[in-house]
């Protein structure tokens, strides 16, 4: 697979006016400019990223394209792009399949983020952090796990 960076510079107005009117905005807003980075296979466009500053934008491949590996790829070059920074996203609640593809790279739901279509979405990041095992949950495992118990013990409230 080939990945090429799509030069802002490249999107047609006249062809693709709302996406380049998208791209001028995000980069009048941002600090860093958006990059638009294309996965290719003999010369078809298999899938596309927007990303900038660790936050993924977008990642979208097309139905046809799914389950192959693409979007894993894309998603693997913007944390390798981060450096070890955090790469963060943005996924619409209704977006189950988003959400998934996000768990199974390692992504995890870390916040709820207010889109300025004032809509609610999962902030999803790669900061995984361990939560530490409260002390009362080893004792109920153990006790779990190693007290028997029989119907007679139950007093008949079955």
């Amino acid at each position: 697979m080939l990945y090429i960076e799509v030069s802002p510079d490249k999107v047609s107005g006249d062809l693709f006016p709302g996406l380049r009117k998208w791209i001028d905005d995000q980069n009048e807003h941002r600090g860093q400019s958006i990059r638009v980075v294309m996965a290719v296979e003999d010369d078809i466009p298999m899938g596309v990223m927007a990303y900038a500053n660790g936050q993924i934008l977008y990642i979208y491949v097309p139905e046809e394209s799914r389950r192959g590996g693409v979007g894993t790829a894309l998603l693997k070059r913007a944390v390798l792009e981060s450096k070890g920074s955090v790469v963060s996203a943005k996924v619409h609640p209704s977006n189950v399949d988003g959400l998934c593809f996000m768990l199974k790279c390692g992504f995890a739901i870390d916040g709820v983020v207010i889109g300025l279509d004032n809509v609610r979405y999962h902030r999803m990041t790669n900061n995984i952090v361990v939560v530490h095992t409260p002390p009362e949950e080893k004792h109920l495992e153990t006790f779990v796990t190693n007290v028997p118990i029989f119907l007679s013990m139950a007093e008949g409230n079955f």
